[in-house]
C-alpha cells in the first residue's frame, strides 16, 4: 500500500513522523515488520536491537523496543511507534531462537505482562539485573563505571524460582463472550489474560481464584473497563481487582482476599458482602475477605474506601526472625524468604547506636528490627493504616514512636533535629529532589537506602553523592523471571580535605 503526504512520499520505506503515524489507524494499513536482533533488554523487560533491515534504510541503525523478544533472539517485530530517534514494536514470531533458553513453565507466558525473562536461565536473568542495575548508576547516577562495578556486588538469589510469591494482583476483564475472568494485563495492553492460577503463587489460590469469578458472574456486575470514558471521567464498571496474600494465621498458613471495586450502590455493596461470606464458608484456609472501593480513574489496586471486612483484615508474615501484623492491602515484601536476605543485609551494613529515623516505614520492617540497636526509633509513613500497625508490631519495642506525615513536609518542618541514621524505603518513584535535599542538610552519621527501583536509586544517588559517599551497594533478587532488582546501599558522610 503506497500513501503520499507531504512529509513521507512512502510510507513503507520512510522514517514515521506525527503526521504519519495517523495513517496506521485506518483500515488496511498494516504496521511495518522487521527482522530485528535482540542485543540487550531495557529496564521494563523490552528486548532491543538495531535496525538494520535493507528494507527500511531511513531507520539504520535506530534503536527498537521490543516486547516479547529476548537478548540471543532474531525476531520477528511489528513496528507500533516510531519517534524522532527510537521505535517501539512487539514480536510476532522468531526467525532464530537463543539456543540455551529454556521451556517456559507458565501455560500464559508471553501473553500476561508478568515473567518475561521466564526463558532465561536463572544465572543469565541474575547476570542482566546487574547489567541493568549498573547502566542506570552509569547513565542516571552518573557515576564511574568502574567504581560501579567495583562496589557492586553480585545479586543474591531469590530461594525460590516457583511459588515464591505469598501475594499477588489479579485484575477483571471480561472475554470476547462477556463473561467476567480473572488475570493479568498483557504487556503493553489493558487487555485482560485469564488466569486461574500463577505457578508463582503457593497451592491453594486457584480454588478460591475461580469461585470468586463464578460468583462474580452470577452478579450480573460488569467488569471495569479503564478505556471506556463517561461523561469525562475514565473507567466505566463496576469489578476492578482482586489481591490475594498468604501469611500465617495461628500455626497455619492462611489467604486473605482484598476485593477493589467501584464505588457502588448499597445493593452492589450487599452482592460483594454475600460473596465474601460464601467464600469463607467454603475455604477454611481462607482468614479473611476484605471490600475496598476505588473511585479515582487509574490502575492503581490500593488508596480506597474500607467497606467490608468478613472475617480477619489481618494477617502475620515473619521476616527476620520478627512476626509483623499487615492487612489485606498493606505493602510488604511479597517473596517472604527473598525478604529475609534483604534484612540481613540491612542489619548487617547498619552500624547501631544514637537515634534512627525510619522513612517510608510503613508497618515496620525492617527497621524494628534495628531498633534494639538505637536508642531510639522514629517511624513515618503517610499511610495512617501502615502507621497503626506499626504502632502495634512496636508494642515490645517501648522506644519506638510513630508519626503520620508526608516524608517532605516531615523532613522539612524538622529540619533542625539530628538522627545518627536515616533509614529509608521509597515506593518505586523513589525519594526525588526535595527528600534528598532534606535528607542532606539533616547530617546523618549514616544512609542505609532500600530501593525496588535501580533508575529511581541511581537518580537519587546522583544527588547523594554531593555529601556522601556510597560505600557498599548489595541486591537481592525478590523478583525472578522479572527485569526487577531490590537494592540496599550504604552512605557515609564525604569528608572533603
Amino acid at each position: 500500500m503506497l500513501l503520499r503526504v507531504k512529509c513521507c512520499y512512502r510510507l513503507e520505506a520512510s522514517r514515521f513522523c506525527g503526521a504519519c503515524r495517523l495513517y496506521f489507524r485506518f483500515p488496511g494499513f498494516s504496521m511495518p515488520e522487521i527482522n530485528l536482533e535482540i542485543t540487550s533488554i531495557a529496564q521494563d523487560g523490552r528486548g532491543i536491537g538495531r535496525c538494520h533491515d535493507p528494507a527500511f534504510p531511513d531507520w539504520a541503525d535506530m534503536a527498537v523496543f521490543a516486547r516479547g523478544a529476548l537478548p540471543g533472539q532474531l525476531a520477528r517485530i511489528r513496528i507500533d511507534k516510531v519517534k524522532n530517534n527510537f521505535a517501539e514494536g512487539h514480536a510476532i514470531g522468531l526467525v532464530r531462537d537463543n539456543p540455551e533458553f529454556v521451556e517456559p513453565f507458565c501455560a500464559n507466558y508471553g501473553l500476561c505482562g508478568g515473567c518475561p525473562l521466564q526463558r532465561m536461565p536463572y544465572a543469565r536473568q541474575l547476570e542482566w539485573k546487574a547489567v541493568l542495575a549498573k547502566d542506570a548508576l552509569t547513565r542516571q547516577g552518573k557515576m564511574d563505571p568502574g567504581f560501579v562495578d567495583e562496589i557492586f556486588e553480585p545479586p543474591c538469589p531469590s530461594p525460590g524460582l516457583q511459588s515464591c510469591r505469598n501475594k499477588m494482583e489479579f485484575a477483571f476483564g471480561e472475554d470476547a463472550a462477556g463473561k467476567l475472568v480473572l488475570g493479568q494485563r498483557r504487556q503493553g495492553s489493558l487487555e485482560v489474560v485469564p488466569s486461574d492460577s500463577c505457578p508463582l503463587l503457593p497451592d491453594g489460590h486457584a480454588e478460591i481464584l475461580r469461585e470468586i469469578v463464578r460468583l462474580a458472574n452470577n452478579s450480573g456486575l460488569p467488569a471495569w473497563n479503564p478505556s471506556e470514558r463517561r461523561a469525562g471521567s475514565r473507567g466505566k464498571g463496576f469489578w476492578r481487582h482482586l489481591v490475594l496474600r498468604q501469611g500465617r494465621q495461628g500455626d497455619k498458613n492462611a489467604w486473605l482476599a482484598l476485593c477493589i471495586t467501584s464505588p457502588g450502590k448499597n445493593s452492589e455493596r450487599k452482592i460483594v458482602c454475600l460473596l465474601g461470606e460464601s467464600l469463607l464458608a467454603r475455604f477454611p484456609n481462607l482468614a479473611g475477605f476484605v471490600h475496598d472501593e476505588r473511585r479515582q480513574d487509574d490502575l492503581w489496586r490500593h488508596g480506597g474506601k474500607r467497606i467490608t471486612v468478613a472475617g480477619q483484615s489481618t494477617i502475620i508474615q515473619e521476616t527476620g526472625g520478627r512476626k509483623f501484623e499487615l492487612d489485606a492491602a498493606s505493602f510488604s515484601q511479597v517473596n517472604p524468604e527473598g525478604a529475609n536476605l534483604l534484612a540481613s543485609l540491612v542489619c548487617e551494613m547498619t552500624k547501631g547506636g544514637g537515634k534512627i529515623l525510619d522513612l517510608y516505614c510503613g508497618i515496620g520492617a525492617p527497621g524494628q528490627l534495628l531498633a534494639p540497636r538505637f536508642t531510639g526509633l522514629e517511624g513515618v509513613d503517610s499511610q495512617k493504616s501502615s502507621i497503626a500497625l506499626a504502632m502495634k508490631n512496636a508494642a515490645d519495642l517501648p522506644h519506638c514512636s510513630y508519626k503520620v506525615a508526608d516524608v517532605d513536609k516531615f523532613l522539612q518542618k524538622n529540619s533542625e533535629r539530628r538522627w545518627q541514621t536515616i533509614l529509608v524505603d521509597p515506593p518505586r518513584f523513589g525519594l526525588g529532589e526535595k527528600a534528598v535535599k532534606n535528607i542532606i542538610a539533616a547530617r546523618p552519621e549514616q544512609i542505609v537506602y532500600i530501593s525496588c527501583n535501580p533508575v529511581t536509586f541511581a537518580r537519587d544517588a546522583a544527588m547523594l553523592k554531593s555529601a556522601f559517599e556510597l560505600r557498599r551497594l548489595s541486591s537481592v533478587d525478590l523478583f525472578p523471571h522479572t527485569p526487577h532488582l531490590e537494592c540496599c546501599s550504604l552512605w557515609l558522610p564525604r569528608h572533603e580535605n
